[in-house]
């Protein structure tokens, strides 16, 4: 009736937080027998990667300098318009057109993100990054043109 089987051996938890150890501790020459490459310092690749500046590299920096001069843009036409409210009106005219000026440059954002996250699923975000910086590009033209010309309303 009865097997003489015997119970499964209950791990040893000393060992296996070692090994654990080893595994996890990145840059250290403790990795156990039998786990190599456990930590990705040492190899080639890793320090490739970690040695290309960022801001250099293909994929990030086209990305960051986009983001850096709209926002450049936006802040500076903004300052722009409130600068010249500021100039040519009286100081308690100038204050309700100054807030007026802010919401304007921010409505874009808070009404047109979540179309923007509808098209960029949809379509080729590349595509849709140069189209949208384009008309950026019309828009802040047209403001440098209203500006040199003093029509502004």
């Amino acid at each position: 009736a009865g097997t003489n089987q015997r119970p499964p051996a209950i791990p040893d938890p000393v060992k296996n937080l070692n090994q654990l150890t080893a595994i996890t501790t990145i840059g250290t020459a403790h990795e156990p027998a039998g786990i190599t490459g456990a930590s990705p310092r040492g190899s080639a690749k890793w320090d490739n990667a970690m040695n290309t500046h960022l801001m250099l590299s293909r994929r990030f920096a086209p990305l960051f300098w986009t983001q850096f001069l709209s926002a450049f843009n936006d802040n500076f036409l903004k300052n722009t318009l409130v600068f010249l409210i500021l100039f040519t009106l009286a100081a308690d005219q100038a204050a309700s057109l100054v807030t007026l000026a802010g919401a304007v440059f921010m409505a874009p954002f808070l009404f047109l993100s979540a179309l923007g996250g509808e098209i960029a699923d949809r379509f080729d975000k590349a595509l849709i990054a140069r189209r949208l910086k384009l008309a950026e590009i019309g828009a802040a033209a047209v403001a440098v043109v209203g500006i040199a010309l003093s029509s502004i309303p």
